[in-house]
């Protein structure tokens, strides 16, 4: 069963318009049989419900296996500029937007891949579960370097997890 998810971040117009774009990067997926699986601010949210946060952007795992094929098609997108990342990830933008495409090999595995559907303005997400959710936040808090350049994003980590670990107790 699909749970039917309205959200309010604290950018939902922002957020809403996203979604636009998201639907075209689900289509390439689709075309490549690819399921991707969100994880990030949005994954964080569904869970929390903390409305005082702002998605920025949306990161999804995908095979990274893929990642040729995903480029070949995103190419043949006349709206949409992609980076690929040194770190297994395809950043891809529309305008202001932007979708992580993150490699599920690296950043999940061995991982639980559980997710569960929700459905947001007609558009269906596959959202991590929570307990991989959280060891992929403690992993990567610990690797912000300690340097007073990156306190600002350590302790956004450092919230989302005790957030994250609410919701599971």
């Amino acid at each position: 069963m699909i749970e039917k998810f309205e959200i309010k971040p604290k950018n939902k117009v922002f957020f809403q318009k996203s979604l636009i774009f998201c639907k075209q990067i689900f289509e390439i997926c689709k075309k490549l049989k690819l399921t991707p699986i969100v994880y990030g601010g949005l994954a964080y949210f569904y869970y929390t419900k903390d409305e005082n946060i702002a998605i920025n952007d949306l990161d999804l795992l995908v095979p990274e296996s893929k990642f040729t094929e995903l480029i070949k098609l995103l190419n043949k997108q006349k709206n949409l500029v992609y980076k690929k990342m040194p770190y297994h990830s395809i950043e891809v933008f529309d305008k202001d937007f932007k979708i992580d495409l993150d490699s599920i090999e690296y950043f999940l595995d061995p991982r639980s891949r559980t997710t569960h559907k929700i459905q947001i303005d007609n558009l269906e997400f596959n959202i991590l579960n929570t307990e991989a959710l959280i060891d992929i936040y403690e992993k990567a808090l610990k690797g912000i370097p300690n340097i007073i350049k990156f306190d600002k994003k350590r302790k956004n980590y450092i919230k989302k997890l005790k957030n994250l670990k609410k919701v599971c107790e």
